[in-house]
């Protein structure tokens, strides 16, 4: 594991280091562990977000070819662990690109290998009126034709615009503050 900054530089956590062979080898065990055990007991199973706040300042070993590579291989092992049961790829951000500016393909990678391997994709942060995930996860579910499912987690701060990454945003605290814009009536239509 190694430390993830946010955009600011700030430490936020810790993350796997999912691009390390040794470490996505260990994942694919468990993921077929999890799979004898689970596979078509479950409904579903998705892998983390692909946003992920290293760089190769942060850590020599990372590069964003190695991620993209990493996360499909990763999407792989899931579906050879789960055949019966839906699986999924929250992909959201890849680190070295912004959409639609930076485009090295990252992104659309994923999409498309989910759907060549049937793996569906979604996103965490169902957030319609940010121009981030609008230009990323939703123009990549919007604009592709899949037969994989797709799907978006409203997680506790989307229901008034708001995502864990937001400095001010802060779960405790704002549980039942009143006078805030709600979101769901949009949340709903979309």
């Amino acid at each position: 594991a190694v430390y993830q900054y946010d955009d600011n530089g700030n430490p936020e956590g810790w993350v796997a280091k999912r691009w390390n062979e040794k470490v996505r080898e260990r994942f694919s065990l468990f993921l077929q562990a999890l799979g004898k055990e689970f596979d078509g007991k479950i409904e579903g199973i998705n892998l983390q977000e692909s946003s992920v706040g290293v760089n190769q300042k942060t850590d020599p070993s990372f590069s964003d070819e190695t991620y993209f590579a990493a996360l499909k291989a990763n999407m792989f092992a899931l579906k050879q662990a789960f055949p019966t049961s839906t699986t999924m790829q929250y992909a959201n951000f890849m680190p070295g690109e912004w959409l639609p500016w930076e485009d090295k393909g990252y992104l659309k990678g994923i999409y498309q290998y989910g759907e060549e391997i049937g793996v569906g994709l979604g996103a965490p942060d169902l957030m319609v009126t940010r121009k981030g995930q609008l230009n990323h996860p939703l123009a990549m579910m919007h604009e592709g034709t899949f037969t994989v499912p797709l799907g978006i987690a409203i997680q506790d701060g989307n229901y008034i615009g708001k995502t864990g990454a937001d400095e001010d945003y802060h779960e405790d605290a704002d549980k039942g503050e009143l006078n805030r814009e709600n979101i769901v009536p949009l949340l709903h239509a979309f």
